[in-house]
């Protein structure tokens, strides 16, 4: 039977989760004020594991204390949102690359099934949104299959951070299957450089659709912010430039 003391541990990790995913899939937006009443009774308990959840969650950055709205979901800054889409255009390759090498026949089996499940999926005319959860999990079976807790801990923090879900945009849909089909096509054939070169051609869309996200539209704005990313990205590490596609100013 658990104690007290575990019994409260389980309820601080479920209104963690719980809040850590309300602000990852955008139902809790950037600048919300999260007071400890209302989220107590839409959470069904006590403000206590909340209290904590969000204390936690500050030191992720994820939230933040204001003089007069007390603790708001925080907002990004255009720096930020660049930076960490630097990261992930860094290390999410290397991942890619890893799992290549380390993949076991069944990995890469089940990679190859749940690339042609969304494929069917967006065959039979479904609705884009609904698929952005399979999207998301088949990147993470491809990190999984990296077998490095490590980076899995540091992609899942950038990810939380910059709120994953923006980056898949319905503009981008028809052009997700051909490029996982890239990725997963490099995978099989065990090239692991040619694997995560295709990744960072992949993400380099991504980056599209968290600018996007950003600003809330398309336009000048997003490409001059394409374009500093690009040049913190040549400062950082410039064997991770990939070429311009011809629509990246559309």
């Amino acid at each position: 039977m658990k104690t007290s003391k575990d019994s409260g541990v389980s309820r601080v990790d479920e209104a963690l989760a719980r809040l850590r995913r309300g602000i990852e899939q955008r139902e809790l937006m950037p600048g919300e004020a999260l007071r400890l009443d209302a989220l107590s009774q839409e959470l069904q308990m006590s403000v206590q594991p909340i209290r904590e959840a969000l204390r936690l969650l500050e030191s992720e950055g994820l939230v933040e204390r204001t003089i007069n709205r007390g603790v708001v979901v925080a907002k990004m800054s255009l720096e930020q949102v660049i930076e960490l889409s630097c990261l992930r255009t860094i290390v999410e390759p290397i991942m890619t690359s890893l799992a290549t090498v380390r993949a076991t026949p069944e990995d890469l089996a089940a990679l190859r099934a749940s690339h042609e499940h969304i494929r069917a999926q967006v065959e039979a005319g479904s609705p884009w949104e609904p698929l952005i959860p399979l999207t998301i999990a088949w990147h993470q079976q491809i990190y999984t299959m990296a077998r490095s807790q490590y980076l899995s801990d540091f992609v899942a923090r950038i990810w939380t951070a910059i709120r994953i879900n923006s980056a898949w945009r319905n503009s981008h849909a028809a052009d997700t299957l051909p490029e996982h089909e890239a990725i997963l096509t490099a995978m099989e054939a065990r090239d692991a450089h040619a694997a995560g070169q295709a990744m960072r051609a992949h993400l380099r869309e991504g980056v599209l659709g968290h600018l996007e996200g950003y600003s809330g539209a398309t336009g000048p704005g997003v490409i001059n912010a394409l374009a500093l990313y690009d040049g913190l990205l040549a400062q950082i590490d410039p064997s991770a430039i990939v070429p311009e596609l011809p629509d990246h100013a559309d």
